[in-house]
């Protein structure tokens, strides 16, 4: 047969505490080969155990009719999803001889088989971290190391365990927020409720005048003062003038 799409996954379904029986529409060859993962509310992922968590019922045509049900052995429990996929494993079972019986049959299973492995192989790169195609370097995770993030290298060519202590710096922001609001308790047992209250009304009153304040007005009334400082500083220097003249003409004897 073709296999004519490339989707090798059914899901997520979510979990209402009571369905039990999910249905897949992906051709496997043996029910062995179907895979469950379920995700808690959390995010947190767990395989299931064929046979003990779960069973599978195959159509019985899975030319004409891929697919078929997935049933757990316990409800999908309310706010967990579940995702159904296949595994198979990468053989070569078969063999064709020289002058032996060839059968279109074998032969289609041959290539629907290698189609599938791809396929998800192809599930798996999806859901990978990959470096972009123009890339100059090919990432490489280290080793796991207890506390430790990951974050590139100075020179960005790799990736590294990174000593930096978030816990600390969460912990030294708690007690940041926490001094912060002790200060401010204590400022509030200083002002009195009257206090408190008179201030508030200041700043409601400052605001409305605020408001009301013609810009415009402003500006003209500040040109016009300008204008009326420039007069007397001008009649002030006059003055300023002619005494000098009345000092020169008192001294002359004139």
């Amino acid at each position: 047969m073709t296999i004519s799409t490339s989707n090798r996954r059914a899901g997520p379904y979510l979990g209402d505490g009571s369905q039990t029986a999910f249905p897949f529409t992906f051709k496997v060859f043996n029910a062995g080969d179907v895979r469950a993962f379920v995700a808690d509310s959390q995010g947190r992922e767990r395989a299931l155990t064929y046979g003990a968590d779960y069973r599978v019922t195959l159509h019985d045509n899975q030319e004409a009719h891929p697919g078929g049900q997935l049933t757990l052995t316990v409800a999908l429990a309310t706010g967990e999803k579940l995702a159904i996929g296949s595994q198979t494993a990468i053989v070569q079972e078969k063999t064709f001889t020289n002058q032996g019986g060839f059968y279109p049959t074998l032969l289609n299973d041959g290539f629907d088989l290698l189609t599938v492995i791809c396929q998800e192989l192809q599930a798996q790169l999806a859901r990978a971290m990959l470096a972009p195609v123009n890339a100059t370097v090919t990432p490489s995770f280290p080793l796991p190391d207890a506390k430790k993030y990951l974050r590139w290298s100075d020179d960005g060519q790799t990736l590294i365990n990174d000593p930096l202590d978030v816990d600390a710096i969460y912990h030294r922001l708690n007690a940041f927020e926490a001094s912060v609001n002790a200060s401010i308790g204590r400022m509030e047992q200083k002002l009195e409720a009257a206090q408190v209250q008179q201030l508030l009304e200041q700043a409601r009153k400052l605001a409305e005048d605020l408001k009301q304040i013609d810009v415009a007005r402003l500006l003209a009334l500040e040109g016009r003062i300008n204008n009326t400082i420039a007069d007397l500083r001008t009649q002030i220097a006059a003055y300023d003038e002619r005494i000098n003249q009345n000092r020169i003409l008192a001294l002359a004897g004139l």
